[in-house]
């Protein structure tokens, strides 16, 4: 049977199963990443100018068929939560990598592929504007300018409907750009083979002595920031009150006021593991999964989230309370009038260490993702949260929901009953997570000493 067999394909235990990594089989995720970490190390300028990390891109999206184990279904929490965490992965790995791929297209002038690129990406997520513009860029540049702008109407469309928004600059301007007829191709690479700058070579002078002969000169770089691919969870709140203008000498106490009360629910994200990145003064930014990393980021973003409102509230009554005459009537009537709106959104960004010269410096999170927050942000109505369509994916399950009618999100109401799930890996004990059977055992020590036993 399969236990004599030299490399079973399945371990199987009393209590586990899974899948024999030494034995003789292929496994499709695997391999996808493999071919990612070779992408990963591999050294190049630009990885849209590599042959050899196209071909392993290829790879990647050529063995993605579906979602992550599409269909399966178990009646266990940890594994359905690990589950989902490993098809959100796989799925914005091979978003990544058809972007990549359809941009190593382009500069090759291979336009038709880009095309396809583009298609899959935005079947995979149709708002993904990024992917808009790849294909209306393709269409252009291989002469079909009607379908360039006609897809432009399309992307508006699907923003409009699926999140509420706009396209963003980069995009409008695209179409201007496509539409004037001023759409440049690509320069196009002598060779798809990494580059080398050869302007960062110093040529060898000629030796006046022996120190110069042992150190030679070289090129003084500046040094580059840090940076890797993350997929986050992005929570934005921002305070909306009255238009009413407060007087000069006002200003001060009511930002003093904002500045507690924001600072006081930005607690509540520390609380649930995230980090906040910056404040303002009428809000703040914050991420989960850009610096510490847990499986269950976005459900910690939409409890924090949740909490924010009740810890927000909760000190805008003690204020009124607290300051009395303290502060001038108007101030405190428009405080009072403040309602936070807080928007919850889930995908990849940049995370990287730069400063505002671009050298090393302070971390900081790029990408659509926080694009997409703010613009959500905009949308959501006072006094609630607004949660988007990839965030809601993830957590459905979790909460109980309202549909935005305008479509453009959805609104979590509160934890569902029985959800209460342990965190970590399956099948492993977490020290500081649970403890039902030290206490059991605790329980069972106290009772024996109350009945005079031990």
């Amino acid at each position: 049977g399969d236990r004599e067999a030299g490399n079973p394909f399945l371990e199987v235990t009393r209590r586990t199963i899974q899948i024999n990594l030494d034995a003789h089989s292929t496994l499709d995720v695997q391999r996808m990443r493999e071919a990612l970490a070779v992408t990963k190390t591999h050294t190049h300028p630009q990885i849209d100018l590599c042959d050899a990390c196209a071909k392993q891109l290829e790879i990647v999206t050529s063995l993605y068929r579906g979602e992550f184990l599409s269909g399966f279904a178990f009646d266990s929490a940890p594994f359905e939560e690990w589950m989902v965490v490993e098809r959100e992965n796989s799925h914005w790995q091979v978003l990544e990598a058809l972007y990549e791929l359809a941009s190593y297209h382009e500069k090759q002038g291979n336009y038709d592929a880009v095309i396809e690129c583009t298609r899959r990406q935005v079947e995979l997520e149709v708002w993904r504007e990024p992917a808009h513009r790849q294909w209306m860029r393709a269409l252009a540049l291989s002469g079909h300018r009607s379908a360039a702008l006609a897809q432009f109407d399309i992307c508006r469309k699907i923003l409009s409907k699926e999140l509420g928004v706009e396209p963003e600059t980069e995009t409008v301007s695209l179409y201007q750009t496509i539409r004037d007829g001023n759409l440049a191709p690509p320069q196009t690479p002598i060779t798809g083979q990494p580059i080398v700058d050869l302007a960062l070579e110093t040529p060898p002078t000629p030796a006046t002595d022996h120190k110069s002969e042992k150190t030679p000169s070289q090129p003084i770089l500046p040094q580059m920031p840090y940076s890797e691919q993350h997929v986050v969870t992005v929570v934005q709140a921002r305070v909306q009150g009255s238009d009413t203008p407060l007087a000069p000498e006002d200003i001060e106490d009511w930002m003093t006021l904002m500045s507690r009360l924001l600072r006081a629910a930005g607690t509540e994200i520390h609380r649930y593991g995230g980090d906040v990145d910056h404040y303002n003064a009428s809000g703040f930014v914050a991420f989960f999964g850009a610096k510490t990393a847990h499986e269950d980021d976005p459900e910690r973003g939409v409890l924090a989230a949740l909490a924010i409102h009740k810890t927000f509230q909760a000190q805008l009554s003690a204020l009124k309370n607290e300051m009395g005459d303290s502060v001038s009537r108007s101030t405190l009537a428009d405080v009072a009038n403040q309602a936070l709106r807080v928007a919850v959104h889930t995908g990849d960004v940049i995370v990287t260490v730069m400063d505002e010269n671009g050298g090393a410096g302070r971390r900081t999170v790029m990408g659509d993702t926080v694009l997409s927050t703010s613009r959500m942000l905009e949308k959501t109505p006072p006094g609630e949260v607004l949660v988007s369509e990839a965030t809601y994916r993830l957590t459905s399950p979790l909460f109980a929901w309202e549909f935005e009618d305008d479509g453009i999100g959805y609104i979590p109401l509160t934890p569902q009953m029985g959800t209460d799930k342990e965190h970590g890996m399956p099948g492993m004990r977490s020290a500081l997570v649970g403890r039902e059977l030290e206490f059991q055992a605790l329980r069972g020590v106290i009772d024996r000493l109350e009945s005079g036993i031990g």
